[in-house]
Formats: C-alpha cells, sequence, structure tokens
C-alpha cells in the first residue's frame, strides 16, 4: 500500500459546482497540485466558518489509524503533504535561480494580483460576489454578512497598501503581471511539443508555481465578479488561455471547459 492510498483526502472547495471550476485561484491551485501528483481525493463543500484558518480552500487528511489532520492555507497544506510523502516536491530539481523564479512568481500572484483583483471582485462588483460566495445564506442575514465581509476587505486592502490605489493605478498593475505571465508562458509554449502542456519555466514537468498560475489563469475566467481581468485576459493574453486550456485537457477532463 502507497503512502497516497493509505490515507484519505477530503478537499473542501467552497462550493458545490459539481464538475467546474471553482471561483477560488486557490481552490484550483490546490487541485492541480493533487491531480499532477495522482492523489485521489473527494470533495466536498465545507465553509470558511469551519476551516482551520478561517479560509477557503482546506483539507481534511485521514491517517491509516483513523485520526483527522485538518490542514489550511494552500503553501503549508501543500508543504504538510509533501513532508508525509503524500505528494512529491516539484522544486526539488531546480536549480536555486530557477526555483527563486518560481519563489518570485507565486508571491506576485498570491501577494500581490490576488489583492487587486479583491478590490475589482468584492468592492466593484460586491454583489455578484455576495450572492456567489454566500448563496447558502438567506437574506436579510446574506446582505448584513456581506457587507461586514465587504468592510472588512476594505481595511486589509487599505492596510496592505493597495486600497489607496486609484482604480486607473490597480488596473494598470493587473495589467502588467498578466502581460508578464503571457510572456513567460510564450517563450515556454517555444519550448514544447505541439498540443502538450508547457509549463512556466519551459521544462518537461511543472514546478509549484504552476499550481498558481494554473489556479489564476481559470480563475480570470470562472469568477463572474472579475469581468475586467476576464475580458483582458481573453483578449491580451490569448497564450494564457492556451496552456490553462491544455493543462484542463490533461488533468482536468472531467471539468465543463473553464472559457465556455
Amino acid at each position: 500500500m502507497t503512502t497516497q492510498q493509505a490515507h484519505q483526502l477530503t478537499l473542501f472547495r467552497g462550493s458545490d459546482d459539481a464538475g467546474e471550476f471553482a471561483w477560488s485561484p486557490f481552490v484550483t491551485k490546490l487541485e492541480f497540485r493533487l491531480r499532477v501528483s495522482n492523489a485521489p481525493y473527494t470533495r466536498e463543500i465545507g465553509s470558511a466558518l469551519n476551516a482551520p484558518r478561517k479560509k477557503i480552500p482546506y483539507l481534511d487528511l485521514t491517517t491509516p489509524d483513523g485520526g483527522i489532520v485538518h490542514l489550511s492555507d494552500t503553501t503549508w497544506t501543500i508543504r504538510d503533504l509533501i513532508k508525509r510523502g503524500i505528494l512529491p516536491s516539484l522544486n526539488a530539481r531546480l536549480s536555486p535561480t530557477q526555483n527563486a523564479i518560481d519563489v518570485a512568481v507565486r508571491g506576485m500572484l498570491e501577494e500581490k494580483l490576488f489583492f487587486l483583483q479583491s478590490h475589482e471582485r468584492w468592492i466593484v462588483n460586491y454583489e455578484t460576489m455576495r450572492d456567489k460566495v454566500l448563496a447558502a445564506v438567506p437574506f436579510p442575514q446574506r446582505n448584513v454578512v456581506g457587507e461586514n465581509t465587504k468592510n472588512e476587505i476594505i481595511r486589509k486592502l487599505d492596510y496592505q497598501g493597495i486600497g489607496r490605489f486609484t482604480y486607473a493605478e490597480m488596473r494598470e498593475l493587473i495589467e502588467e503581471i498578466w502581460t508578464a505571465l503571457n510572456a513567460l508562458l510564450q517563450e515556454s509554449k517555444s519550448k514544447a511539443e505541439p498540443g502538450e502542456c508547457f509549463w512556466l519555466l519551459g521544462g518537461s514537468e511543472p514546478t509549484e508555481a504552476d499550481a498558481t498560475v494554473f489556479g489564476f489563469s481559470i480563475s480570470s475566467q470562472r469568477c463572474k465578479s472579475g469581468p475586467e481581468t476576464g475580458e483582458l485576459v481573453r483578449t491580451k493574453h490569448p497564450v494564457v488561455l492556451e496552456y490553462a486550456r491544455r493543462i484542463q485537457e490533461k488533468y482536468f477532463v472531467d471539468y465543463a471547459p473553464f472559457d465556455a
């Protein structure tokens, strides 16, 4: 019995959209990481209120002795699964320079683009986001919870610094990031076989950054409360979508097309 078979993984996605990618880039990031490692898992809806760090996604690991380990935050969840031998390290073979680029790209998306897009999703298109994330909460409670969440995000964005930019400045930074990603992926595509997956660093296998890039690429099209970003990626950065489409065709054949 392999280490993967000896453990049971349950991923809480925060969504009951069976056969579809979640709106959250972090849910898709973790699903990608499990699938490229051939780690079987089951999917549940879950709730941020029940999550160890109060955010989606989170994962329950059932150990061979019947114990349950609650894991949250995708970065630390992946690291924990690697330490337990359930997932392989995708970056173990990288040179120090390659690993530095990988870390930098993940940080650019998870610590910068995420907050920029949070403004578009939770502030500019608040009602769409509220009604998706809080669909299970009836009115008028949904409106109360939604307003509290929105105000908390406004405070966090202001503290983080991005909330003090103008919307035009935010859009410029968002486009800058997607342009950089498209350029990196264009170079990687030129090295790949026609129709095959191509990876961010241009190698024959994915690295940890690919999980993040794929998650954000899918989310750009799936999240209906980020229409400007979705249009930006579709019209100006086609290689990003081709990258995501090839990965879906190989690893997520059971999911509806993300750009349908």
